[in-house]
Order: C-alpha cells, then sequence, then structure tokens
C-alpha cells in the first residue's frame, strides 16, 4: 500500500485538491499544467506511472503516460489541462512493459493546476513506499532572462535524524563565505529562491551539530530555468550521507561530494602457470601515490580480495607473488573515481615472441610456436549501485583469450525456454565488460563458444536471483594448463 500525501507550495491555498481547484482563477483552472514523476525510492525498479481521466475505460487511451523511470530519474509530462485526473503507478512483473501486463503498486487521484507545476515524489522502500504530492507555480519570467536568473527549489527526499541546513557559495569561494539559502527536514519543499547565472558550490550542514556533511563540486545554473534540487541518500562509498540530484525539464544531473571517498577490491583471475614459478596461487598488490600507501595481501586465485575504502585520484599499483619482493608487474596506472565502488580484475595473457620481427612464431616449422612470453593485465570496472530487490545487474567478465574460439555468447536460460528462445543473452567480447539486468527467477546459464562454423558449450551453470540477491559479476577464464578447459565463476559485486 502506498501512502499518498499532498503538500503545497507556500503561494497556494492549503487544503484538499478540489478545493484548490474552485479556488483559482478562471485562467488559471483553464490553463494546462506540468507533472513530473521523480523515483526517489532506492530499491525500486524502473516504474510506470499513467495519468488518465478514466480508468474504467477500457480502450489503451490515456492523458499521458510517464514510462520506465528508475531510481533518481525522472518523467516529465508538459501541457496537461488543469483537472482532476486518476494515476496508476505500475512496475514490469514480467518482460512486458505494456500496461496491462504490468503489475499495479497504487492508484489514485491527482489534481493538474493551471500554471502549476505537480510534482510527484516516491520515497521509502518499494515494498512500503510513500507517494508524495507538491505543486508551485511555473515560472515564466521574462525579467529572469534579461536579468539571467535561475529559479531554483530544494526538496529533501530522505530521513535523517535532524534538519539540514543549506547553504551555497560561487565556485571561487569557500563554506565561510557561502549564504544560508534554506532549512530543510524530510519531504520538505522550499520556497522559490533566485540566483545569477553561474558556477556555485553546495554545502548541507546538519543543524544540530553546524558540521559540514556535504560538499558538492562546482554545478551550473542556467538563466531562466527551474530547477529542483533534491536531498536524497548516498548510494556510493562516500563517507557523506547525501548525494543531491538537480532536477530540470526531463533532465537529472547528480551532484556528489567533492573529493569522496572510493572503495576497490581486487580479483586475481591468473592461475598459476610454468612461466612464473615463483606463484603459487596467492597474489600481493600495493597501490602507492605521492601521499599513502595501500596493501593487499594474500589474494588467492579465483578469490576477491576484501574491499578497501581509499581516497579517490590516481596510483601506480605493483603485483607480486605473495611475501615475495620480485614484482610480476609494476607501475601500472589506475585512476579511481570519487564515491565509487570498483574492481579491478588481474588477468594473464599469453604472448607469442617474435625476436626478429617478420611475423612468423615458427620459425623451425615444427608446428609449434617456439616461444610464449606472459604478461598481466588489469581490467578495471565501476561496480553496479542498483539496490533494485526485483532486478539484478550482472556483470559479464570475458577473460577466455584463444584462437579457437572467435565469439562467445552468454544465455540466461528459464525454465520455460531454450538457448534459442531465450530473452536474456549477452555477447561477451574480450576483457570488454558488459551488463545485463535480469528479473528474479531462475536461470540456467550456458557460455556458448563459436569454433568456426561451429557452436560449443564453453560451460553452464545455474543461477537463483531473489529480492535478498546481490549485484553480480560472471567471470569466465580459461586454464592454461589444459586449453581446452574453462571456467564460469559467479561473485558478489
Amino acid at each position: 500500500m502506498v501512502t499518498h500525501v499532498k503538500y503545497y507550495s507556500s503561494l497556494l491555498f492549503v487544503g484538499v485538491i478540489l478545493t484548490l481547484l474552485s479556488a483559482c482563477s478562471d485562467d488559471e483552472s483553464t490553463s494546462a499544467g506540468h507533472i513530473t514523476f521523480y523515483n526517489a525510492s532506492n530499491n525500486s525498479p524502473a516504474l510506470y506511472l499513467y495519468i488518465d481521466d478514466d480508468l474504467s475505460d477500457e480502450s489503451y487511451e490515456y492523458v499521458k503516460a510517464l514510462t520506465n523511470i528508475s531510481f533518481a530519474d525522472i518523467g516529465r509530462g508538459t501541457s496537461i489541462d488543469a483537472a482532476t485526473y486518476h494515476y496508476e503507478l505500475s512496475r514490469k512483473d514480467d518482460d512486458s512493459s505494456a500496461r496491462d501486463d504490468l503489475l499495479l503498486i497504487e492508484q489514485g487521484q491527482v489534481g493538474i493546476s493551471g500554471l502549476y507545476e505537480t510534482l510527484l515524489v516516491l520515497t521509502g522502500d518499494i515494498t512500503t513506499p510513500m507517494l508524495t504530492e507538491f505543486q508551485y507555480p511555473i515560472i515564466e519570467d521574462a525579467e529572469d532572462v534579461d536579468e539571467g536568473r535561475a529559479n531554483v527549489r530544494f526538496i529533501q527526499t530522505m530521513e535523517y535524524s535532524s534538519n539540514i541546513e543549506v547553504y551555497i557559495s560561487e565556485e571561487n569561494e569557500s563554506f565561510e563565505q557561502a549564504e544560508f539559502v534554506s532549512t530543510m527536514s524530510n519531504l520538505s519543499l522550499s520556497d522559490n529562491i533566485k540566483f545569477d547565472y553561474g558556477y556555485y558550490l553546495l554545502y548541507l550542514v546538519d543543524s544540530n551539530t553546524s558540521e559540514v556533511l556535504f560538499e558538492s563540486d562546482a554545478f551550473y545554473l542556467t538563466s531562466a530555468v527551474q530547477y529542483v534540487l533534491s536531498i536524497r541518500q548516498n548510494t556510493g562509498v562516500g563517507s557523506s550521507p547525501f548525494m543531491v540530484d538537480k532536477l530540470y525539464n526531463s533532465t537529472v544531473e547528480t551532484l556528489s561530494e567533492v573529493d569522496a571517498e572510493s572503495s576497490l577490491a581486487l580479483y586475481n583471475a591468473v592461475p598459476e602457470h610454468e612461466l612464473l614459478p615463483s606463484y603459487s596461487g596467492l597474489l600481493d598488490g600495493s597501490f602507492s601515490n605521492k601521499d599513502t600507501q595501500y596493501q593487499y595481501s594474500g589474494i588467492a586465485y579465483q578469490a576477491m580480495s576484501n574491499e578497501q575504502v581509499l581516497e579517490s585520484g590516481d596510483y601506480a599499483l605493483s603485483v607480486s607473488p605473495n611475501q615475495q619482493e620480485d614484482a610480476i608487474v609494476e607501475n601500472l596506472f589506475v585512476s579511481l573515481d570519487s564515491n565509487s565502488k570498483q574492481t579491478l580484475f588481474l588477468y594473464l595473457e599469453e604472448e607469442y615472441v617474435d625476436d626478429d620481427g617478420d611475423g612468423d612464431y615458427d620459425e623451425n616449422n615444427d608446428g609449434v610456436v617456439d616461444e610464449i612470453s606472459l604478461a598481466l593485465r588489469t581490467l578495471f570496472v565501476t561496480n553496479s549501485r542498483s539496490q533494485n530487490i526485483y532486478e539484478h545487474t550482472v556483470s559479464v567478465i570475458n577473460l577466455i583469450d584463444t584462437d579457437d574460439i572467435s565469439s562467445v555468447k552468454v544465455y540466461f536460460v528459464r525454465n520455460n525456454e531454450t538457448i534459442a528462445s531465450a530473452d536474456y543473452l549477452k555477447n561477451a567480447s574480450y576483457a570488454l565488460p558488459t551488463n545485463i539486468t535480469l528479473p528474479n527467477n531462475s536461470y540456467d546459464v550456458y557460455v556458448i563458444g563459436k569454433q568456426g562454423t561451429s557452436d560449443v558449450l564453453i560451460a553452464n551453470e545455474t543461477l537463483t536471483l531473489n529480492e535478498e540477491s546481490p549485484e553480480l559479476f560472471l567471470l569466465l577464464t580459461k586454464d592454461y594448463a589444459n586449453d581446452s578447459q574453462y571456467s564460469l565463476t559467479f561473485t558478489s559485486q
């Protein structure tokens, strides 16, 4: 059951929507309004909002459809006649996104007022969400264009233990020079504030402790645009509890905390190899820059290291066999994005040696490559931030490097499907990550390679996804001791 709450701008008469509409002037009651749906429920799937003037009408006509609205995204409908409408809020229950096939979450009524923006915000856990309705005037001020001014409101779409004070400074100023603009609480909407167009910094302060909990990177406000800045829960790994979405028209830009931390885990996909006699299946990694150093020790083959929180920025990576000084590789460049969880995959490539550069790797014509060298490679992947409980991201990582297989496909086959009829499949190019989003279900996973004109089964496994499942990596590797042996491994992101 969705809780539906209504709030109105302080410029409006507070009351039920019918009272509001009857109190409007003739211009307001006959003019068009806008509606925006903002999905701030961080574990929700993509949602579908239909605005209709008659739910009992079995025809497929509707006033407005805002479809496929994922977490931290918006859908917007403009120029809707002022009236009271019915709404249906739904999500996909299977592969179809047709309206009749969607699973209804909630239905109710929503008012569109002439010359006003109606903002519907979904917050909370998707199993018990809250839909909150806000209304505020559409501002189309010629002076804003002439004077180069933007219009900004703030909204808080997450629960926090105390009020939040909002400060803004110009880009080249510090917090000490910032101006106080509003005090926010859960599901509060500020009054409109005008700013000259340009670059700004945003600060969020705990009103009880006066601690600055969030400082944004510089963001731009352009003239004659009406913005809503949403204070929401941080779904990254930085220490701030907040992120901010800048909503305008049909666009969302996310403001992260400046210099937020990163987290990094290493995955060891390096098998034992005769050309690495000192390596026995355990790796150490060292990340360093001019200020600090981080160590990862004893990472087992086909295992993920513990995740470490690091300062974002640029590092040099050295990798060595466990507790040995001689590195397999040194000074690999790695750049860590702020507020992101990332994984570095370590794997081997065999390279044919051609000392004379003539392109002939079999100088004695015995049918065997004369010499092979090894190179340790890295593959850097940014993990999914999704907390969707009904669908999950699987990142496919193909580290099978062989001339025998020209292409690889991964099929996710449900119990009423075959490989030929499977709806979920991905091409898996070598060392090129690709993502697929799968609804909760049980799957037989088949990895099929192309050898000449033939399809060959490389590996297969079973996979079950439910509401408690994490986001996953699907990793494909080969056994260098036996070129015909491959492995398929699932590991949590």
